[in-house]
């Protein structure tokens, strides 16, 4: 089965693409490219249930998976991503304890999902003071290990879960893109 050349109204956004289902094979195997663009964070946020990212996004993607069931679909998603997001704010990340909610002008980069886990490398992400490089994962189980550095060498590692987030700074001296 093909869609082929699609386009739908999807996340408050558009999405649109190439994909194929081959049902000849056991398990099944789905695959395809596309974009989604225009696509509210927020409506992604309701989806987990928790309103932990504001914003648009748009994502230009690819990926393999198979199985019969969700389960097996996500165990064995393979997708890779280039990705931006415009006015973002990411309400549980609170870099200093004077300072509010992490915002985003632009946030952009490459990221993988394999195995559950979304790897970000080099992504970077604009606020009104700073330029940081992005890197780490985020896991679907909620398991956060990110650092953010600045040119600088400063910046902060991110952890713990979406729900219960920690940031702590790094010293100038410590910092690195490796998580």
């Amino acid at each position: 089965l093909v869609l082929s050349a699609f386009k739908a109204e999807c996340l408050d956004g558009t999405a649109s693409g190439t994909w194929t289902a081959n049902f000849a094979t056991k398990p099944p195997q789905y695959s395809g490219k596309g974009s989604f663009d225009g696509f509210s964070l927020s409506t992604v946020a309701k989806l987990t249930h928790d309103q932990w990212v504001e914003g648009s996004g748009r994502a230009d993607y690819q990926f393999n998976a198979g199985g019969t069931n969700w389960q097996d679909l996500l165990d064995s998603a393979d997708l890779t991503a280039q990705f931006n997001v415009s006015g973002g704010t990411f309400l549980h990340i609170v870099l200093t304890r004077d300072s509010s909610p992490l915002r985003a002008e632009d946030f952009s980069g490459s990221l993988r999902l394999s195995d559950r886990v979304i790897s970000f490398h080099d992504a970077k992400l604009t606020n009104a003071n700073e330029v940081y490089t992005v890197s780490g994962t985020a896991s679907f189980a909620g398991a956060l290990n990110l650092k953010a550095v600045t040119e600088a060498a400063g910046g902060y590692v991110i952890s713990g879960t979406f729900a219960k987030t920690r940031v702590s700074a790094i010293p100038n001296a410590e910092a690195s893109l490796k998580p």
